[in-house]
């Protein structure tokens, strides 16, 4: 419990880690899950923590993004627009979209007065094609960073804690699993699967959440942030003992999980 205390996760946040560790569902976690779980996740997590305060900044996430090959599978340099299509009436990204076509523009700026500057220079004056190439990635890791920080940062802190930053691992396998640039229906079936196996999913149900979550978005398909947003309503249903057979919760089932989630 020391480690949950020390991450500042709430009651609900907790129980959904632990079933994640708990592989085979008996109801604990063995030491050897326990190791496993710990060397796949949290080594990796704490690894990057550089200012151990138990969360990944911005900085952090993105160093980690680019150091990881497997993390940043989740958008390529002709996909990240599209993967990361905004929702409808989500102000928090509208103002971050805002905030990065100025920065563009602002960097546009300041090439053209780059450019000025270097009229008249000899030729071996020019930028160093290996300083552009950084430079790139450089902006495609600023933009790809901050789009993965919306899509997960559920309290909204400008931070990722560790069930965020579990969230992100468990729907980018997900993702570059059976997604490309977008989620369609059939892949949107397969991700479910992996988000969850041990739940019994029929198509026909999926093809309802998968409807649902098209009302999310502006688009005929489903962006990885509503992807994020999908699944975190799916698994917190989940989570309730009593689930009837018909998909319903019954009001005792709710104040329970809400007394916990508190």
């Amino acid at each position: 419990m020391t480690f949950y205390r020390q991450h500042h996760l709430t009651v609900a946040e907790i129980l959904e880690i632990f079933n994640y560790a708990d592989q085979n569902r008996d109801g604990q976690i063995s030491t050897e899950e326990w190791d496993e779980f710990h060397r796949i996740f949290i080594s990796e997590f704490e690894a990057n923590d550089a200012d151990k305060d138990y969360k990944l900044s911005h900085e952090e996430l993105k160093k980690l993004l680019r150091s990881s090959e497997s993390l940043n599978k989740i958008a390529y340099r002709t996909q990240i627009s599209r993967t990361f299509a905004g929702m409808k009436d989500h102000e928090k990204e509208q103002d971050f979209k805002k905030s990065m076509e100025d920065d563009e523009k602002n960097e546009g700026k300041k090439d053209g007065k780059k450019e000025a500057k270097k009229e008249g220079n000899d030729m071996e004056d020019k930028k160093d094609p290996v300083a552009n190439i950084e430079d790139a990635y450089q902006r495609f890791y600023q933009r790809l960073t901050g789009y993965v920080m919306i899509a997960l940062d559920t309290q909204s802190d400008g931070s990722l804690n560790f069930r965020e930053y579990l969230t992100f691992r468990k729907t980018l396998v997900a993702w570059y699993t059976c997604a490309q640039e977008i989620m369609t229906r059939p892949a949107f079936f397969c991700a479910l699967k992996i988000i969850n196996p041990y739940k019994a999913l029929e198509r026909n149900d999926s093809d309802i959440i998968y409807k649902i979550a098209l009302k999310l978005g502006s688009d005929d398909f489903i962006s990885y942030p509503q992807f994020v947003r999908v699944v975190d309503s799916y698994v917190s249903f989940g989570r309730f003992d009593g689930v009837q057979d018909d998909g319903t919760v019954s009001k005792d089932e709710m104040i329970k999980e809400l007394e916990n989630a508190a």
